[in-house]
This record gives structure tokens, sequence and C-alpha cells, in this order.
């Protein structure tokens, strides 16, 4: 059973690093040592449809459609979900797809929308 444990763990640990990897390949920072955040999420709740706003953790991601993708986000104050549209992001979508896993830190830039549902969502353009 113990080997079982060690083998995924390095397993997951080999997996982490190709991520890793893939990333710096697209220039993009794995690890920024800051990301100026303008709001948390219970106030970029409170944002008119149309303001911009940003976020900082996802903490769930709930595949979608095939083109666009539903993720939530977690920071002190509470959750919002966010959307990723490939037809807006084109290779960054396939690039979040392919590197983000739930619990990583992420920062993201958007247009604040309300979905059919009535839910304030951050439309994600960066």
């Amino acid at each position: 059973m113990r080997r079982g444990i060690i083998r995924g763990a390095t397993d997951q640990r080999a997996i982490r690093i190709e991520k890793i990897n893939v990333l710096r390949r697209a220039g993009m920072l794995a690890y920024a040592e800051r990301y100026e955040k303008t709001h948390f999420l219970n106030d970029a709740k409170l944002l008119p449809t149309g303001q911009e706003g940003s976020g900082c953790r996802p903490s769930h991601r709930d595949p979608g459609f095939r083109q666009t993708d539903i993720c939530h986000m977690l920071d002190y104050s509470g959750t919002m979900q966010f959307a990723l549209q490939k037809n807006k992001l084109v290779e960054k979508f396939d690039l979040f797809m392919k590197t983000v896993d739930m619990g990583d830190f992420v920062g993201i830039e958007g247009e604040i929308i309300t979905t059919r549902t009535g839910e304030k969502t951050i439309d994600v353009s960066a």
C-alpha cells in the first residue's frame, strides 16, 4: 500500500512539473511574485454589469460547454464564478484547460456580466 502512495505522489509531481514547463514555454510565469488584485470577490459581485473586475483563486473547475468553461473562485470574502470563452481567449483557453488544477492560485481580469440565471460572473479577458 505504501509503495502505491509514493508512486502516486511521484506521478503527480511529474505531471505538475510538466504543466509548469508548458506554462514557461508559453512565456508565462508559473509562480508570479505578486498579482495586484483590484477587488475581493464579494466586492466584485456588487459591481454593475459591464464593470471591469478581477479575482484571485479558483476552488473548483466545472467543465461546461465545449467552447465555454465556467469555473468558481474562492478568496477570504466569498466565491464567484468566472467564464472562459474559447473564441475570446483563443490559445490561452487551451493553456488554462491543460495546466490549471483545482486549488491553483490564478489571477484573472475581465468584465462583470450577469448570466441568464442572474449570477454575477467575470467574463475573462486576460
